[in-house]
C-alpha cells in the first residue's frame, strides 16, 4: 500500500529533484493523537511523503496531541511562526475567523463528508471574503477536512428529546452548540482531548465528535451509550495551514510539491477517515458500546434547528455583513461537488486527487499563490 501510494504522489509531481538538498527540519502542529486520522493520516504520514517527494528539501518534526501549544493557541501558532505548518479547529478562535465559522454553520447541510471536505477546500482557496480572512490572520490556507457527522457518546441512553433535557454535552463551539441548547441539552465547549476525563468525572453526561472518538479517544471505556443523532459534520478551520514567511520563502517548484501533496493527503484523510468511522462503530459494539438511534421528535427538533439556524445567520441579531453571499457561494460549491462526485468511484483515491487537482489545486500558480 505505502508503494502504491508513494507512485500516486510521484506521478502527480513529476520529475523530482536528483540530488539531496539539505534544509532545517521545520515546525508542523496538530493536536490531534496519532491514533486519530487526521493527527496519523492527515499529519505523520504527509510528513513522510512531504520529506521522499521533495527529497529531503522538505521535512516536518511533527507534534501532536496538543504538546507543542493548546488547542485553541493553533491557529496564532501560525502566524507566530512557532508552526510552519499546522492544523487548526475555527471554533475555538470564533472572534478571528467570523467567515470559517458561518460557513461552518452549513454543517448540517449534508452528512457526505467527501464532499463537504472538496467544497470547503475550494471555497476557502478562492472566495474572497475567506481569503481576506485568512490574510488577516497571517495564515496561507493549504487543504481543509471534515469530520464524518457528529454523534454524542454518552454515559446514560439519549433516545428522545425529553433525554436531551440538561444533558451536559461537549460541543465544539458554534453551530454544535447552538443545536444542543436548541434540543435542551447545555452545551460545554472544550477541547476533544478533554472529552475522556470529563465524562469519566461526571462532569459530561455526552461527548459530540464522530465515532473514530470511541477508539482514538477512547471513549467506549466511559461512553457505552453511542447515540446516533447525526448532529452536523465539523469542517472549520484548516487541515493545512502555512506560515506565509515559511511559504514566501520556499521556491515556486518547492510550493508546486507542497500543494501535490496537500492535495493527495487532504483526499487520503478523508477517505480514511471515512472508512475508520464505519469500522469502528462495529468495533465499539464488540466492546458493549449500545447504538441508539433517534427518536421521532429528536429528528423533527433537529430538522426545526436547521431551517431556524440558517434564517439567524442571515439576518439575526448579530449577523454578519454579506452572510447570505457567502452562504450562497459555499452552498452553490457544496452542490456542485455532490455532483463531480457522482461522476467517479468516490472510494478510490486516484480519481478523488484526480479530480480535486483538476478543479483546485491545479487553477493555483505556486509562482503567485499566498505570497504578499
Amino acid at each position: 500500500m505505502r508503494i502504491m501510494r508513494t507512485t500516486l504522489l510521484a506521478a502527480l509531481l513529476g520529475a523530482a529533484w536528483t540530488t539531496p538538498v539539505l534544509s532545517e527540519e521545520y515546525t508542523a502542529n496538530t493536536y490531534m493523537p496519532d491514533t486519530q486520522p487526521l493527527g496519523k493520516f492527515g499529519y505523520i504520514d504527509f510528513a513522510k511523503d512531504i520529506a521522499k517527494v521533495s527529497n529531503g528539501e522538505i521535512t516536518f518534526k511533527v507534534f501532536l496531541g496538543g504538546v507543542l501549544v493548546p488547542p485553541r493557541a493553533s491557529l496564532s501558532a501560525i502566524g507566530d511562526n512557532i508552526a510552519q505548518l499546522g492544523y487548526f479547529a475555527g471554533t475555538y478562535t470564533p472572534k478571528e475567523l467570523p467567515v470559517a465559522n458561518l460557513v461552518a454553520s452549513l454543517a448540517f447541510e449534508s452528512t457526505d463528508m467527501v464532499a463537504q471536505v472538496l467544497a470547503v477546500t475550494e471555497f476557502s482557496f478562492t472566495n474572497e471574503a475567506q481569503l481576506k480572512e485568512w490574510k488577516d490572520n497571517k495564515v496561507v490556507f493549504g487543504g481543509g477536512f471534515s469530520t464524518p457527522p457528529y454523534n454524542l457518546f454518552c454515559t446514560t441512553e439519549v433516545k428522545t428529546l425529553a433525554d436531551m433535557a440538561g444533558k451536559r454535552v461537549r460541543m465544539p463551539g458554534g453551530v454544535y452548540e447552538r443545536w444542543a441548547r436548541f434540543v435542551g441539552a447545555t452545551p460545554v465547549n472544550i477541547s476533544s482531548n478533554e472529552m475522556y476525563t470529563g465524562l469519566e468525572k461526571g462532569a459530561l453526561d455526552c461527548a459530540g465528535n464522530s465515532n473514530d472518538a470511541l477508539k482514538s479517544h477512547s471513549l467506549w471505556e466511559v461512553a457505552k451509550f453511542a447515540n446516533m443523532v447525526r448532529a452536523g459534520v465539523y469542517f472549520s478551520g484548516a487541515m493545512y495551514g502555512l506560515n506565509p514567511g515559511f511559504w514566501a520563502g520556499l521556491t515556486p517548484e518547492q510550493r508546486k510539491v507542497m500543494l501535490d501533496t496537500m492535495a493527495v493527503h487532504v483526499v487520503r484523510t478523508t477517505l480514511g477517515y471515512e472508512k475508520e468511522n464505519e469500522e469502528i462503530l462495529a468495533w465499539a459494539q464488540e466492546k458493549g458500546v449500545k447504538v441508539v438511534e433517534p427518536a421521532e421528535d429528536l429528528k423533527a427538533k433537529t430538522a426545526e434547528f436547521i431551517s431556524e439556524d440558517r434564517k439567524a445567520q442571515v439576518s439575526g441579531p448579530g449577523a454578519m455583513e454579506g452572510a447570505q453571499a457567502i452562504i450562497d457561494d459555499y452552498l452553490r460549491i457544496l452542490n456542485r461537488w455532490t455532483e463531480l462526485l457522482k461522476t467517479i468511484d468516490r472510494k478510490d483515491e486516484t480519481q478523488v486527487v484526480a479530480l480535486l487537482k483538476k478543479e483546485v489545486y491545479d487553477k493555483l500558480d505556486p509562482a503567485t499563490y499566498g505570497v504578499q
